[in-house]
């Protein structure tokens, strides 16, 4: 099981490395969405926008600069959410405290998802690929059922 790790540029809330367990089990159709789903995601003003990322190390222990690397911290509001469907609700209820994802958007415009934060969402995400389909669509359509959403980008 590799580890993803995203130095960063400290912030009041979080601190250098921010730590992602390798997707690479999940399959493959959950991993991949089109640049808008990004586009979306970095549109919601109620997202907290980090320029803060310097680089990006790979499980294998390869570095990248300058790629577009995005990761999404967030806390999943867990009391009642008004207009949530049976499969968010499921999925909320499942999460921990807290989920972190890292993603990249590619030369064909196709956002992939690389890493998966706490260990406890990646697990559930290999046992049920439709929980990061849900959970990726919440973070889309649903930003009232976060508590907060951290977005980093390349500085």
């Amino acid at each position: 099981m590799g580890l993803w790790k995203v130095e960063i540029q400290d912030t009041p809330t979080f601190t250098s490395p921010i730590t992602f367990f390798s997707a690479l089990k999940i399959r493959p159709e959950a991993k991949a969405y089109d640049k808008q789903w990004l586009v979306d995601v970095l549109s919601h003003d109620d997202y907290i926008k980090h320029k803060a990322i310097k680089r990006v190390t790979a499980p294998d222990g390869r570095v990248f600069k300058n790629y577009a690397f995005t990761a999404l911290i967030a806390r999943p509001r867990k009391e009642a959410v008004k207009e949530l469907c049976c499969a968010e609700k499921r999925v909320l209820n499942l999460m921990p405290e807290e989920i972190g994802i890292l993603c990249a958007l590619s030369e064909e415009d196709k956002v992939g998802i690389f890493g998966l934060g706490r260990k406890e969402f990646r697990d559930i995400c290999v046992k049920d690929p439709t929980a990061l389909i849900v959970t990726m669509i919440m973070l889309r359509r649903k930003p009232e059922a976060w508590n907060t959403v951290h977005i980093f980008e390349g500085i």
